[in-house]
C-alpha cells in the first residue's frame, strides 16, 4: 500500500512541475513613456494585465488581450494629469520563432476611458476614446515568459468630437512577463 501512495504522490508531483514548464495564459505589463510629441513634456507609465490564451498562440503570430491603466502627466498647471482606462487586442507576428528568443513586431486598436477631458492645454472632448499602439520587441527566456516592446501609442476620440487633440507618446518601453 505505501509503494502505491508513494507513486501516485511522485506521478502527481511530476504532473505538478510539467504543467509549470509552459508559460500561463495570464502576465503583467509594465510600460514607460520614454519621448512625448503632444504634449512634448509629457512623461508617465501603464502597468497591465494582459490574457493569450494558448489556442491564439500559433507558430508565426499570437493574439493577446491587455487590460491596463496608464497615468500621464506634464508640469504645467492646471490641466496637469490624467488616467486611462483601457482594454485592446493586440496582434504579435513573429519573424522568427526559436526556443529562448523570437523578434516580433506588434500592433494594437482597442478602447480606453479618459478620466479627465484636457491634459495640459490639449482639449480630448469625450471621455472614450481609442487607443492604437505599434511596436517591436523580443520575447526571450523559457518558453518566452519575457518579453521587451519599443512602441509608440496614441489617443483619440476618432473626430467623434470636435475636440480631438489627442496624446501621443511616440517612444515608450514595454517590460513584460507571463506567468
Amino acid at each position: 500500500m505505501k509503494q502505491k501512495n508513494w507513486t501516485l504522490s511522485l506521478g502527481l508531483l511530476a504532473l505538478f512541475f510539467t504543467g509549470n514548464l509552459y508559460a500561463s495564459d495570464f502576465g503583467l505589463t509594465y510600460t514607460q513613456v520614454l519621448a512625448s510629441h503632444e504634449p512634448t513634456n509629457m512623461h508617465g507609465y501603464r502597468a497591465a494585465v494582459m490574457y493569450q490564451p494558448k489556442i491564439l498562440n500559433k507558430p508565426r503570430y499570437s493574439v493577446y488581450f491587455d487590460l491596463g491603466f496608464t497615468h500621464l502627466s506634464v508640469d504645467s498647471y492646471p490641466y496637469h494629469s490624467i488616467g486611462i482606462y483601457s482594454i485592446a487586442p493586440y496582434i504579435r507576428y513573429y519573424f522568427t520563432k526559436t526556443r529562448y528568443v523570437s523578434p516580433y513586431i506588434e500592433a494594437s486598436v482597442g478602447f480606453a476611458y479618459l478620466t479627465k477631458l484636457q491634459l495640459e492645454n490639449r482639449p480630448q472632448g469625450i471621455h472614450f476614446t481609442f487607443q492604437d499602439q505599434a511596436g517591436i520587441g523580443l520575447a526571450y527566456g523559457p518558453e518566452q515568459r519575457f518579453f521587451t516592446t519599443l512602441s509608440a501609442f496614441h489617443y483619440s476620440n476618432g473626430s467623434f468630437s470636435e475636440q480631438n487633440s489627442g496624446i501621443t507618446a511616440p517612444l515608450v518601453l514595454t517590460l513584460g512577463y507571463r506567468f
